[in-house]
């Protein structure tokens, strides 16, 4: 895919990174889809890394933040991201009119514009073995919310790996404590 001027620097960047020593500690860059940035696009994420190897640069993919901006299908942003996808971010977003046009604030996982299930289901059948996480809450950050979405978050990760193969994820072992500063 050819590059946009503004993007070829970043992915100069990204040159660079392949030769630091801190690879060598087994650390790999990752890119998150994220609007207002150069990589608001699962497309234009795979852009910046898709000359380096897997293990050297990847995508954490945050269907949330491409709801802001760049959303494309999950099944077809699956497919662009490829082996570079490393990390998915769980949230969801709501948009509401207001008087000089729309805004968007965080949902719960289960009250905002994203499926859960249908992403999941399409990670499953990608193949995905990656990791989750909580990126934010739709409201004020209380551990009470925090083990709400987190429970709902393993539930949607139990239907998703019931109708596919195991899925793994990061959250919070069965039990555990929830930590805010993971919100």
């Amino acid at each position: 895919m050819p590059l946009a001027e503004p993007a070829r620097p970043a992915r100069k960047t990204l040159l660079i990174v392949d030769d630091h020593p801190i690879l060598r500690l087994g650390l790999t860059v990752l890119i998150e889809t994220s609007p207002a940035t150069l990589a608001p696009t699962p497309g234009l994420a795979a852009a910046l890394v898709d000359h380096q190897a897997p293990e050297r640069a990847g995508i954490l993919f945050d269907p949330g933040n491409t709801v802001i901006e760049g959303y494309v299908r999950p099944a077809l942003a699956l497919a662009v991201m490829g082996p570079h996808l490393h990390h998915v971010h769980v949230k969801n977003i709501a948009w509401r009119k207001v008087s000089d046009g729309w805004t968007w604030r965080h949902a719960s996982l289960t009250a905002g514009v994203l499926v859960w299930p249908d992403i999941l289901a399409a990670l499953t059948r990608a193949g995905y073995q990656g990791g989750y996480s909580i990126d934010h809450l739709g409201g004020k950050p209380t551990r009470g919310r925090l083990r709400s979405e987190t429970e709902g978050l393993r539930a949607l990760l139990g239907g998703a790996a019931g109708t596919a193969g195991p899925a793994r994820h990061d959250s919070t072992e069965k039990g555990a404590e929830p930590s805010l500063a993971s919100a």
